[in-house]
């Protein structure tokens, strides 16, 4: 038996009225190499039946936790990370869908860390309609169709904005996420599902004061493992796929004021001090607003532009008392 069959995995799994694709996340689990030990599922939806869908499709194959609670993907991840068993706990989204190797190659990584300095371990996320290259993972086909044109990528990088990149956090408070093209190592920033030791949250927790369904949850968390000394790594070949699953979406609006508010929240939250950070958080906003725009995402803009005065105002007067 190899070393890393002896770490034992929860997978958490965090969903809001998405059955097919938790169903389709769920049987990708079922295809692994090595199985997790255990499924925290942590239901916010308005079904009565997804335990039992569940219970069904996995049988014997694993062991299920199943919660319900209200929507918020930071109360749902606390909740599910006290219900979880494993040394090690994978945070899925529910519209993924994970290559057949992929609980093997991040137990691998954390076996070989023999002085347990990496407390996270951020995968190779492919998002599928924005950077998709032809692959194929199990029985799902990805075409070679960026959707995300030239000109969006350059407002993005121009403006601070999240990329793909070295797996950094930029001055804006944004990460470059690490991506299929960068090689294996340390980084900053986490991305969405990352597979962490169950002890790294004695330390650190997901804020349940991050409104909507908690945008920029991985950008916090990155930080808060920074802020302590805890390391985090990036490994290319454990890969999945993002479907982005246009159920149960936040509208526009409401979208808007979340990744303003969201981000002046953890603006002030994580602000050091540093020459030009604060400018870097305002140039940010305005891309924020600019890209919106477009992409004739009118409401989203909207909603940007109503929270906008509020996150400036307390941006400044946060910088004037550092």
């Amino acid at each position: 038996m190899s070393e890393s069959r002896g770490i034992s995995v929860s997978v958490i799994v965090c969903t809001l009225d998405r059955e097919a694709d938790l169903a389709l996340t769920v049987s990708s689990l079922l295809d692994q190499t090595e199985l997790p030990e255990e499924l925290v599922v942590v239901d916010a939806g308005r079904s009565s039946g997804v335990r039992n869908r569940l219970e069904r499709q996995i049988g014997d194959a694993l062991s299920l936790v199943y919660a319900r609670t209200s929507a918020g993907l930071t109360l749902q991840r606390n909740t599910g990370v006290r219900m979880a068993s494993g040394q090690l706990i994978l945070f899925l989204d529910d519209d993924v869908y994970l290559a057949a190797d992929f609980i093997q190659v991040v137990k691998r990584v954390f076996s070989g860390d023999n002085d347990k300095k990496i407390q996270a371990v951020q995968c190779c996320i492919i998002n599928q309609y924005e950077d998709a290259p032809a692959v194929r993972i199990g029985p799902l086909h990805v075409p070679s169709v960026p959707i995300t044109s030239l000109i969006h990528r350059t407002i993005a990088h121009v403006f601070l904005l999240p990329t793909k990149g070295d797996g950094s956090i930029k001055a804006s408070g944004f990460q470059a996420r690490a991506a299929d093209d960068r090689a294996a190592g340390l980084v900053e920033a986490l991305s969405g599902c990352a597979c962490f030791r169950k002890s790294a949250f004695r330390d650190i927790a997901f804020d349940e004061a991050l409104e909507g369904y908690g945008w920029m949850e991985d950008v916090d968390v990155s930080r808060q493992l920074k802020a302590r000394g805890l390391r985090a790594y990036y490994e290319p070949q454990a890969i999945l796929l993002h479907r982005n699953s246009p159920a149960a979406r936040t509208g526009s609006v409401a979208l808007g004021r979340m990744v303003i508010d969201n981000h002046a929240y953890l603006f002030r939250k994580h602000r050091s001090g540093r020459p030009f950070e604060t400018a870097a958080f305002l140039w940010s906003c305005i891309g924020l607003v600019m890209l919106a725009l477009l992409r004739l995402d009118l409401r989203k803009a909207y909603g940007m532009l109503a929270s906008a005065g509020i996150a400036v105002s307390s941006a400044c007067d946060g910088a004037r008392h550092i």
